[in-house]
């Protein structure tokens, strides 16, 4: 996609959110002042705006990760197209548009609805991609810092306390300042696995590579095992440890005040509640379900948290077209949406509070034999992996009441 192409989505996100969701967002405050509640059309229009937003948002950044394509250039099968629905025939001999040329659109030869008058030689074309949906992986494994080791766990020294500096007269004694004291931390690494059986006539027979498409599969099962582990995971049995579950850092969790997202306070004091030190390298992170609340948010001064990039150009290049708060922010499926009790945002600088911990890369292992009886080859798939939150004052979260 060309420069041009993304300045036109980015200019896309940027009317759409001034003209379309600010004044929605100014009736549903009207509407709740008055009445105390948004009406259901209004809050269907709110919603059908946020989902432009989602998808401009989701383009732009698919958009800023593409190669650049050229203006005007486009595939030969779609030149090919033009040239056939304009004139009738593909002067093109490579052209994968139709078999051969056509001299025009009145050449009719076989009834392909009818199998006697030929409908046999006119079978359906067959198309080699298994269509598939979305799996949605929760991507902290980007903003973490990411570790390797060849061991089955790492160790980590760290200050559990620091002495102070004291005053002292010019001729007084000078004590010793105490307090200074380290630790040792553990991270382990554990086992992921996927097993999965395939005959061997799926394997000889299929016009697709089955094998491979499986393989796929695996890579992303693994990647939504350690996302969810990374967010939510308890520690038990060697699981990672997630950053919401982290007690220490459920022990200095911002409270919302509300079991949804009804005021800006909530988040603004999130972002005020981690050292300033940490701000530089700080961001939001939360599902989409709670972005769309928050965007709907402003401060005392009136001031929406949420923004679109000032300069399209650079939002697109950065992947982030919009900030939060001033901050950049990332959408993690697995962060639960506003409820009771709820940890629904994390902010701070999560590369330096949490790491993940490479032992083992996916293996494959593909095994025939033990299998051999039933006809059916075996896909083994194995990963080692870690995680942990190793400094919880970079990092906090927000609770609902």
């Amino acid at each position: 996609m060309s420069v041009v192409e993304l300045k036109q989505l980015a200019d896309d996100l940027r009317s759409t959110w001034e003209g379309e969701l600010k004044p929605r967002i100014e009736q549903v405050e009207s509407e709740q002042k008055s009445s105390g509640e948004m009406h259901a059309e209004t809050k269907g229009a709110v919603d059908k705006v946020n989902d432009r937003l989602d998808s401009l948002e989701a383009r732009i950044e698919k958009a800023s990760l593409a190669p650049e394509r050229k203006a005007g250039e486009s595939s030969q099968e779609i030149k090919d197209m033009i040239e056939f629905t304009r004139t009738g025939h593909i002067s093109n001999p490579e052209s994968k548009v139709l078999s051969s040329k056509s001299s025009g659109l009145e050449q009719k030869v076989l009834a392909i609805r009818d199998e006697s008058l030929g409908g046999v030689l006119a079978p359906p074309d067959f198309v080699d991609t298994v269509v598939k949906g979305i799996i949605q992986v929760s991507p902290i494994r980007q903003i973490a810092s990411v570790r390797q080791t060849s061991r089955t766990s790492i160790q980590y020294p760290k200050r559990t306390g620091n002495f102070a500096a004291q005053w002292v007269s010019e001729q007084a004694t000078r004590t010793e300042t105490t307090g200074r004291t380290y630790g040792l931390d553990e991270i382990s690494t554990s086992e992921l696995y996927a097993r999965v059986l395939i005959s061997n006539w799926d394997l000889e027979d299929p016009v697709v590579n089955l094998e491979d498409i499986i393989t796929q599969d695996m890579v992303l099962q693994f990647a939504k095992a350690e996302g969810a582990a990374f967010v939510n995971g308890d520690g038990v049995g060697g699981k990672p440890e997630g950053i919401l579950t982290d007690t220490d850092v459920q022990g200095t969790a911002v409270l919302n005040g509300g079991a949804s997202f009804a005021n800006a306070d909530g988040i603004i004091k999130l972002a005020f509640s981690i050292k300033e030190q940490y701000w530089a390298a700080s961001r939001f992170v939360m599902n989409r379900f709670s972005l769309r609340d928050v965007r709907l948010l402003k401060d005392s001064q009136g001031n929406y948290l949420w923004q679109p990039a000032p300069d399209g150009i650079h939002g697109v290049s950065t992947g982030l077209p919009a900030t939060l708060y001033g901050y950049p922010y990332t959408i993690a499926v697995d962060y639960p949406s506003a409820a009771a009790n709820a940890y629904t945002v994390s902010f701070g600088d999560h590369a330096s509070a949490y790491w993940v911990v490479d032992r083992i890369e996916m293996q494959l292992l593909r095994d025939p034999f033990s299998q051999a009886s039933a006809g059916a080859v075996v896909l083994h798939a194995r990963k080692r992996v870690g995680g942990q939150v190793v400094l919880p004052e970079a990092i906090n979260v927000l609770k609902m009441a």
